[in-house]
């Protein structure tokens, strides 16, 4: 799934925002392969620029955890860590909405993919 850079900015800055994410902040850019202060100096102060190396990275683990190849498993001393499913199963709810089409607002109903951030808001704030 490409992703521009704009695109990936601002999912990943809703991702990183959210408190029902899923997976902690460490264990996701270790599994960016990055630290964590780069994943927040990119996409949520956008203190540095994204350079391809890291779009790449953080692409490649934001798409596994969006398609649910990986899950957060809980060890007996309550340490966390991260384990590659055999089989995706992405992390669906149930989802009741409206949305903004063709100059109307229509229901939008049915379940939805917990780790997808690319829908808009219905009426943006500001």
């Amino acid at each position: 799934m490409p992703m521009s850079k704009t695109e990936l900015r601002q999912q990943m800055r809703l991702f990183l925002l959210d408190r029902r994410r899923g997976i902690p902040i460490s264990l996701f850019a270790d599994l960016c392969g990055l630290h964590k202060e780069t994943l927040r100096k990119c996409f949520v102060t956008e203190e540095w620029e994204i350079t391809e190396f890291v779009q790449l990275r953080v692409l490649r683990a934001f798409t596994a955890w969006m398609a649910g190849e990986i899950r957060v498993m809980v060890k007996r001393d309550r340490t966390k860590y991260v384990e590659w499913r055999k089989s995706p199963q992405p992390r669906m709810y149930k989802h009741a909405g409206l949305t903004f089409e063709d100059g109307m607002i229509k229901l939008d109903i049915g379940p939805k993919n917990r780790a997808d951030y690319s829908r808009q808001p219905l009426f943006k704030k500001g």
